[in-house]
């Protein structure tokens, strides 16, 4: 992660970083760099960023449009999963937060383990009806449902859980 510290030339100033290091030490090299290469490598990461998410937006686009001429059910599960893939590629990067800012009340990053599992919620549904498991293997079948039953559920109880690297970026603002 890259970010502004203000410190007018020739003047000192302490930062305080808090870290949670609750899953093992934690290592953070650091660098200072002009302004300049830091709005290169912000205009570089973001183009990239979009580049991708214009891409899966288009596939989500191509999947609509052949879901209306089709109407085959599995490009409805596969639209459903590729929705929730994009959501949470946008939750996961914090791009979510400059496209659609107030969209849902709260910053975007309280729903990333909603959208986690929503995500594998519609890809067991989407597997499940594009193999058509229940005809060929009924037990795989059962596994399959009541792992998307897990993933429903725990989408349900995650809607707003915090993020571990919440409390990260807003102690860095």
């Amino acid at each position: 992660a890259a970010f502004n510290l203000d410190v007018p030339t020739g003047q000192s100033k302490i930062f305080y970083l808090r870290m949670d290091t609750t899953n093992g030490p934690a290592a953070i090299p650091s660098s200072v760099i002009p302004t300049r290469e830091l709005d290169k490598y912000r205009l570089h990461d973001e183009a990239f960023l979009f580049t991708c998410f214009g891409a899966m937006a288009a596939i989500l686009v191509i999947n609509v449009l052949f879901y209306l001429f089709l109407r085959d059910s599995n490009l409805l599960y596969f639209i459903l999963f590729d929705s929730t893939l994009v959501l949470h590629a946008l939750v996961f990067t914090g791009a979510a937060d400059l496209i659609f800012p107030f969209l849902l009340g709260t910053p975007w990053t309280t729903h990333y383990y909603f959208f986690f599992n929503a995500e594998g919620f519609f890809s067991i549904l989407f597997g499940r009806k594009y193999l058509s498991t229940r005809r060929f293997c009924p037990r795989l079948d059962r596994l399959l449902l009541g792992l998307a039953g897990v993933s429903a559920i725990l989408a349900v109880f995650s809607w707003e859980k915090q993020v571990p690297w919440k409390s990260f970026s807003t102690e860095l603002t």
